[in-house]
C-alpha cells in the first residue's frame, strides 16, 4: 500500500482519563492511521517522535517534554 507523508489534526480520545486532547501528527499512515515514521505533538507540548504500528507506538521511539527531558 502506498504510504503517504501529510500533517493530520488528530483528536485523541483517551478512555481511561476521561480527557479529550488535540494533538498534531506528521507522518507516514497507512489506512488512515499512524504508520511508520512520524512525530506527533501533544498541547501540553510533549512532543513523542519515532515508530508507529496500526495507529500505536511501536518500536524505538523518543518523548520530548516542553522542558527539553528526553525519554
Amino acid at each position: 500500500m502506498n504510504k503517504l507523508l501529510i500533517l493530520v489534526k488528530v483528536l485523541f480520545i483517551v478512555f481511561l482519563s476521561g480527557c479529550i486532547y488535540q494533538a498534531e501528527y506528521v507522518g507516514e499512515l497507512e489506512n488512515g492511521k499512524p504508520h511508520g515514521k512520524g512525530s506527533i505533538t501533544y498541547e501540553n507540548g510533549e512532543i513523542y517522535e519515532g515508530e508507529w504500528k496500526e495507529g500505536l507506538k511501536e518500536g524505538l521511539g523518543s518523548l520530548t517534554s516542553p522542558n527539553g527531558s528526553k525519554y
